[in-house]
């Protein structure tokens, strides 16, 4: 497994500076981070792909995934402008993999759910002309549980498209981590490692008082937010054993949502995987 940090760990950091994505990749390379995973966000306010991908060849360096926010409940999405150029970034930056949402804000719409089917077999050929394969996070109303994310695959029944399991995620539908991954394993092709405490964890109140922004509530209501890896309730020994036992050797992702410091925060949870990895 190869270890990668997804540029939104620094999310508040790089507000509260106004850091580049330059200032993200020789702080990654500082700490010897030769996989990152970049996001459209970013991207698109400096609309420089091509800066980008040379300095990071310069670097040794390269990207495990490049996240966008498309909405696949849109009608059109997968053809509009915007996602074609995600995915043309995505080929400018050597990505072998883009992570999309199917979107969508209402659990069960019927007339949602097929549109995010229909719009996401069009973005599965779009992107098998690039040589992408496309990653189905689960998270949202229509795919946050393992369930409804694997039916979802199977409907699209696309080669190049695959989960972006999200180990924090499935607390917000009251499901737990481990038999998610467990569920969706078969399927699993990039995998984004992240920690929460919940509303009955010891000293919760004071961590979310850094910034009450970053509290989420699951459906039953539950509060809960980030924290860093391993200081949390995510089992994240007996995922990688999961993960071991089926033979997953693809690219364990930091995605780090918690209140602290997001450089200290991020580089106590980079240690802590690596550890993991390398065990």
């Amino acid at each position: 497994m190869n270890l990668s940090c997804s540029m939104w760990s620094l999310d508040r950091t790089i507000q509260e500076n106004d850091l580049k994505q330059i200032d993200f990749l020789k702080w990654a390379r500082g700490h010897h981070l030769k996989y990152v995973e970049l996001v459209s966000y970013y991207l698109d306010k400096e609309g420089n792909a091509g800066e980008i991908r040379k300095t990071m060849s310069e670097m040794d360096m390269h990207v495990s995934c490049y996240t966008v926010l498309q909405d696949f409940s849109v009608p059109d999405s997968a053809t509009n402008a915007a996602f074609r150029k995600d995915l043309k970034n995505a080929a400018i930056l050597e990505a072998p993999f883009v992570r999309v949402l199917s979107g969508g804000t209402t659990p069960g719409d019927t007339g949602e759910r097929e549109t995010i089917i229909k719009e996401l077999k069009q973005a599965c050929e779009a992107a098998d002309k690039l040589g992408i394969t496309l990653l189905l996070e689960n998270v949202g109303p229509h795919a946050c549980a393992s369930g409804d994310s694997l039916s979802i695959i199977k409907d699209v029944n696309a080669s190049n498209f695959r989960i972006n399991f999200d180990t924090a995620n499935p607390l917000l539908v009251e499901e737990d981590p481990l038999e998610a991954l467990e569920n969706l394993i078969d399927f699993t092709a990039y995998v984004h490692f992240k920690d929460f405490i919940t509303e009955d964890s010891a000293g919760y109140k004071t961590l979310l008082s850094n910034d009450p922004s970053r509290e989420q509530k699951s459906l039953a209501g539950k509060s809960m937010t980030g924290t860093a890896a391993g200081e949390g309730v995510i089992p994240f020994e007996e995922m990688f054993r999961c993960l071991k036992n089926a033979g997953y050797n693809g690219f364990v992702s930091l995605e780090y949502e918690g209140t602290g410091d997001a450089m200290a925060d991020t580089l106590t949870s980079l240690n802590y995987l690596e550890n993991l990895v390398t065990d």
